[in-house]
């Protein structure tokens, strides 16, 4: 191997030309380094593809180089992105991390204070509840206690009024004993006396004859027992002989008919015949058992060769297709079964789902039909509505109309500051201007203080008050309260005196309702006090829901006879207060009058003190004739209204009650629709599994055949077993049944031989004394029959003998008792007519001592009343307390209730705001004030979580974004590597192609010209450095290798050099 290296232009230029008769290619080639006019010869073609070849190799080393360094340049990058975008996620994820640790540290203190809460409100309504049904128990318990003893005050006060008859009568007594009346009243004794010493000695004797019949009668009645058991008993033996006589006579009859028969000649001889033929017929029997037995033998040895041929096949795989059969069978008939079983399911749930559908329909329908009752209901409410409104607007109207007619003069200012006590005066009311006076004087009424309950025109307000209870009162079939100065002055101070304390004053013992605060005192409209008492409390009454009562129960309650009533606007706390007072029969009562006279009176004296006038009183008369009738029209409508609502109410809860049905309904009727399905599919995948079984079992059957058909030879010798088998069951049922005749014909033997027997071993003569003694046996019993016949006769005459007899003696005690319960009743008679005349006689004698006895009885019984009376003022203060404390203790606990429900509603509030909604949390009640703040701290950290996590979540993704781009990035780099060694090494194999013309290479450095240079560092910007050898070209074969073509060439053939 010989190479040249060339140290500079003038050398290459020389060599080439040296070199250019054997390599002209060559040196045409090197001509662009030396000389740009040169051009390359056109003759060898071969010479320029190689050198394309070489440069294309250079070209891809040379990019493969470059993208390689692009790659790992890119893949530097790429790594130092991730690592900054960790370092972001990291810091993102702590924030987020730190952001709800905060929010569920928050979260869980709101928890805790909002259970903590519910917990001490639910604790407050429990207690509150423990309280009510405490305080229920006592008003129920006062209100049981105060019905018993209004009921005893009703005893007590008709004990009074028998009392006063009998304190009148005792006077009436007195005036009456005279000595005339004392003498006739003694006369009267002893004629009574005489009168019933007379009936007691008639009626004495006619119960002496009572009593003797009386014994009689019984005397005779048990002689007619005693006949009547003697003739029971011989009609018994009677019964007794007749049977014991048919016995013997059957008896005969048989001995009598044997002894005939057993001493027949003929008939023995026949038995003898009948014997012998039996005998011959046993041994003819048995002889043809013997040859059967023969026959027998000689099948069975038949039988039991073939069965012998039978075993010795081969037969497993017949037997196989058999139970392959069987089994193929048993499936198809188990998946028969269950495809049954699934269609008789599908029918079940069908019929279930078309049972809850028609259901369903029918509830629906109801609910329809429900809605539009419930529509009319709420119709005829709001009409019912409207014209009790439209009625109101009417009164208003026609009363401010009344009010523009009536003009006013001078007023009485003095007798306007008197208020009812002035009325009271003008009507000498002695005891109402007592109680008022007492009433001043205590501290309870201010006279001239507008506000105060006597004032003129909170008396006209009371009237119009008292119209509307006497309102509900006729509504419900009670009569109308009549009013008394003495109850109106009693409500005006007990108002008074209960205008701030909120309970009874009891300053009088009178029944009373209280109310406070009430603003509406219209006489029929709504919002008034009889709003409470009458209208809520009557609900509570007829629902017995356990509610207040009390107050409808007073002006229900059908003992009381007259009212007053009190209106005050002087309640400290509650601006208003009412009082409406009852009573009956009491020194309050007196000089009662009814509602329209007693208002026609107060309203002349409000009229003069007030000074009005009339200017068209028949016009003010119509209009209050009008006001009358439309209040009727009111009252009548407000019912209606009540009614109306109870109604709507009714139909409403049906609605709702059909709702929940409908409802109810279909949830059934969806879940009975999902069983069918399930059912149809339960259906459809046992049809496919029967059909199945069914091709398995025709496939089976097809086996079996075909294993019978492969198995003829077998099956022959079976077919022929079989039918020997039968020959030997035919011989074996006849010997079976020739057995059978012989046991027949054996007992037929034996039974004709006992029958021979009992001929040659028959008694005549002993037969003949048996028949002569039941004969004497029968005679015997026919005559004791005929005796006691006989004695039968004459006891029945006996006893109807006895019979009338008694008869007539039970007539006639009859008789005399009648006659002596009228002697009797005589006798009492005289007896009371005695007393009554020792009574009139002693009532003339004591006269005097009786008038003082009733008196003192009335006195008493006045006490007992007036005893009761305080009772039951006493028990209606506790109940009325009773009541008043179940209302505060209701009202508590109605706080108590909208506090829980604030807390509950809160706790709804915060689950829903937990659930991501933004609502607040209302601080309707002050515990709630810290977590409502609390609540909203809550949102602004959840706020903030949220904006971490989207930020954590936002460098997680472009953590992820950037990995990935750095495994692309590696993955390019891997494979741009892969390339340049592709490109490396398809150079080395194109070179190792040019080795067998190595001692023909020329070798220039190129270095030192600047060209060169120039060029040379083009090609550096696209290669990787490889080696110094770039800095050369190589001619070889032709061919110019420069670059890494050059360097690879060089490289090669030192090492080959070297070896």
């Amino acid at each position: 191997m010989k190479i040249t290296v060339q140290k500079d232009v003038a050398t290459l230029a020389a060599a080439a030309l040296t070199v250019t008769s054997t390599a002209p290619a060559m040196a045409a080639m090197a001509a662009p380094v030396m000389a740009e006019e040169a051009s390359a010869p056109k003759a060898n073609q071969t010479t320029v593809t190689e050198q394309s070849t070489s440069s294309k190799l250079e070209n891809d080393l040379e990019t493969a180089s470059v993208n390689e360094a692009a790659a790992q340049s890119n893949m530097n990058t790429a790594a130092a992105d991730l690592t900054t975008a960790e370092n972001t996620e990291a810091t993102a994820n702590q924030a987020y991390t730190d952001a709800a640790n905060d929010r569920t540290t928050l979260e869980n203190s709101i928890n805790t204070d909002l259970e903590d809460l519910k917990a001490q409100k639910d604790a407050k309504v429990n207690e509150l509840q423990t309280q009510i049904n405490q305080a229920t128990t006592e008003k129920d318990q006062l209100d049981s206690d105060l019905k018993t003893k209004k009921a005893d005050l009703e005893t007590k006060k008709q004990a009074v009024k028998d009392a006063e008859k009998a304190l009148d009568d005792a006077k009436a007594k007195k005036e009456e004993a005279t000595p005339e009346k004392i003498a006739e009243a003694q006369d009267a004794v002893t004629k009574a006396k005489a009168d019933l010493d007379k009936a007691q000695t008639a009626y004495d004797e006619a119960n002496a004859k009572v009593e003797k019949l009386s014994a009689d009668y019984n005397t005779k009645t048990s002689s007619l027992t005693q006949a009547q058991n003697d003739l029971a008993s011989k009609q018994s033996q009677l019964s007794t002989l007749n049977s014991e006589l048919s016995t013997a006579q059957a008896d005969l009859q048989t001995k009598q008919s044997t002894l005939s028969t057993m001493t027949d000649e003929d008939a023995i001889a026949k038995a003898n015949s009948d014997l012998t033929a039996a005998q011959n017929k046993v041994t003819s029997l048995q002889n043809q058992i013997s040859t059967l037995n023969t026959d027998i033998a000689s099948q069975q040895a038949t039988v039991d060769q073939l069965q012998a041929q039978a075993d010795a096949y081969d037969t497993s795989a017949l037997d196989q297709a058999k139970t392959d059969l069987q089994n193929a069978q048993t499936q198809y008939d188990n998946a028969s079964a269950a495809y049954n079983q699934a269609q008789t399911d599908l029918t079940n749930a069908q019929a279930e789902y078309d049972s809850y559908t028609a259901q369903l329909n029918e509830a629906q329908t109801n609910l329809d039909n429900a809605k539009s009752e419930e529509q009319a209901a709420e119709t005829a409410l709001n009409d019912a509505q409207a014209k009790k409104e439209d009625l109101e607007n009417q009164i208003s109207s026609l009363k401010a109309e009344l009010d523009s007619l009536q003009t006013v003069g001078t007023v009485d200012e003095e007798a306007v500051k008197q208020g009812s006590l002035g009325f009271f005066k003008s009507v000498n009311d002695q005891k109402a201007i007592e109680i008022i006076q007492k009433g001043i004087d205590d501290g309870y009424i201010v006279l001239g203080d507008e506000k105060d309950t006597s004032t003129l025109e909170h008396m006209k307000d009371s009237i119009a008050l008292i119209k509307r209870c006497n309102a509900l009162r006729e509504a419900n079939g009670l009569n109308a309260l009549n009013i008394s100065n003495a109850m109106m002055a009693i409500s005006e101070v007990q108002a008074s005196a209960s205008k701030d304390i909120i309970d009874h004053s009891a300053l009088y013992g009178v029944a009373e309702n209280l109310a406070w605060g009430y603003e509406n005192t219209d006489v029929m409209g709504d919002g008034g006090p009889f709003d409470g008492w009458y209208t809520i409390e009557k609900e509570n009454a007829e629902t017995q829901n356990g509610e207040e009562t009390g107050h409808y129960r007073n002006i229900m309650d059908g003992y009381e006879t007259t009212t007053g009533f009190a209106v005050g606007e002087n309640s400290s706390e509650y601006d208003t207060v009412f009082s409406q007072t009852f009573d009956y029969d009491s020194e309050y009562t007196a000089g009662d009058m009814s509602v329209a006279d007693y208002e026609s009176q107060f309203m002349d004296y409000y009229n003069k003190v007030m000074g009005l006038t009339s200017p068209d009183q028949d016009k003010i008369d119509a209009i209050n004739e009008k006001l009358a009738e439309l209040n009727e029209q009111l009252t009548t409508a407000d019912s209606d209204v009540t009614d109306a609502q109870d109604v709507y109410n009714s139909k409403h809860s049906a609605v709702e009650e059909m709702t929940k049905k409908v409802n109810e309904l279909q949830k059934t009727v969806d879940e009975s629709n999902t069983n069918v399905k399930e059912k149809q599919e339960a259906l459809n995948l046992a049809e496919t599994k029967k059909n199945n079984a069914q091709e398995a079992l025709n496939a089976a059957q097809t086996a079996y055949d075909q294993a019978v058909k492969e198995n003829k030879d077998y099956t022959d010798l079976l077919n022929q077993l079989e039918t020997e088998k039968a020959s030997l069951d035919e011989m074996n049922q006849k010997m079976s049944a020739l057995n059978e005749q012989l046991t027949a014909a054996q007992a037929d033997e034996k039974a004709k031989q006992e029958v021979v027997d009992a001929y040659n071993n028959f008694d005549a003569e002993a037969a003949q004394k048996e028949i002569d003694a039941l004969k004497k046996t029968i005679s015997d019993k026919q005559n004791a029959i005929s005796t006691l016949n006989n004695e039968i006769n004459q006891k029945q005459s006996d006893i109807d003998t006895l019979t009338s007899d008694v008869t007539a003696t039970k007539t006639a005690l009859d008789e005399a008792s009648t006659n002596a319960e009228a002697l009797k009743n005589d006798l009492n008679s005289k007896k009371a007519a005695l007393t009554k005349a020792q009574t009139q006689l002693a009532a003339y004698e004591n006269a005097d001592e009786n008038v003082e006895s009733a008196q003192e009885a009335l006195t008493n019984a006045q006490s007992a009343v007036d005893a009761v009376n305080t009772e039951i003022s006493s028990l209606q203060e506790k109940l009325q307390t009773a009541e008043n404390n179940l209302a505060s203790l209701k009202a508590a606990k109605s706080t108590a209730d909208s506090e829980l429900a604030a807390v509950v509603n809160a706790i709804t509030t915060w689950t829903s705001i937990k659930s991501g909604s933004n609502d607040s949390i209302v601080a309707s009640i002050d515990e709630l004030n810290p977590i409502s703040v609390n609540v909203e701290k809550y949102k602004a950290l959840r706020a903030k979580e949220n904006d971490l996590k989207a930020a954590y979540e936002a460098a997680k993704e472009n953590t992820n974004k950037k990995r990935k781009t750095l495994i692309a990035a590696k993955a390019a780099y891997e494979n741009a590597v892969a390339a340049r060694i592709k490109a490396e090494k398809a150079i080395e194999d194109y070179i190792a192609g040019l080795t067998k013309n190595t001692d023909k290479a020329i070798v220039i450095k190129v270095k030192d010209t600047k060209a060169a240079q120039a060029e040379n560092s083009k090609e550096s910007a696209k290669s990787v450095q490889t080696g110094t050898e770039t800095d050369y070209i190589v001619y070889v074969a032709g061919t110019m290798l420069t670059g890494a073509l050059a360097a690879a060439f060089l490289n090669k053939h030192r090492k080959e050099a070297n070896k």
